[in-house]
């Protein structure tokens, strides 16, 4: 008998870890992000430069930080902030431990999303095409990394 309303209170109770998320965050690593190393070590890299050049190669998204609010939403499937408007993930995965999503751009670069419910750790990446680094490369004379990784901390607000 205690089985059984064990297991009718577990089916019946709320799922907690399905209600919406709002994360504020701070980063804490950061992986192939110093937009200096991206340059000559010859060039002189000063912020008006950075974003000329971002802007003139279209991988400004790339350079920019990422935004330190999120809204992550299971009823609705998206990651989304309310820093800009642009930026969302469809949910990938949901549960007690992780949110995850990801997202292809149109011309094939891609970002992903993982937020560690346990350690509050959130980990985003991008990956710009080999398109996208030629570009970068015959603007500036410099790498762009093949990847992108930073990882924030986070508190639930």
């Amino acid at each position: 008998m205690l089985a059984l309303i064990a297991a009718t209170f577990i089916a019946t109770a709320p799922q907690t870890h399905m209600r919406p998320i709002l994360l504020d965050c701070t980063i804490v690593e950061a992986t192939g992000a110093d937009v200096s190393k991206w340059y000559p070590s010859n060039v002189v890299v000063d912020e008006d430069r950075v974003i000329r050049d971002g802007f003139t190669t279209g991988l400004v998204g790339f350079i920019v930080r990422p935004p330190s609010t999120w809204l992550l939403d299971h009823q609705a499937q998206k990651i989304t902030t309310p820093e800009e408007s642009s930026a969302s993930y469809p949910v990938d995965e949901w549960s007690p431990a992780v949110v995850t999503g990801r997202y292809t751009a149109p011309a094939g670069s891609w970002f992903t999303f993982r937020y560690n419910r346990i350690n509050k750790r959130l980990t985003l990446t991008s990956a710009p095409t080999q398109d996208m680094r030629q570009e970068w490369k015959d603007t500036t004379g410099g790498e762009m990394p093949m990847i992108i990784s930073r990882v924030q901390r986070c508190s639930e607000v």
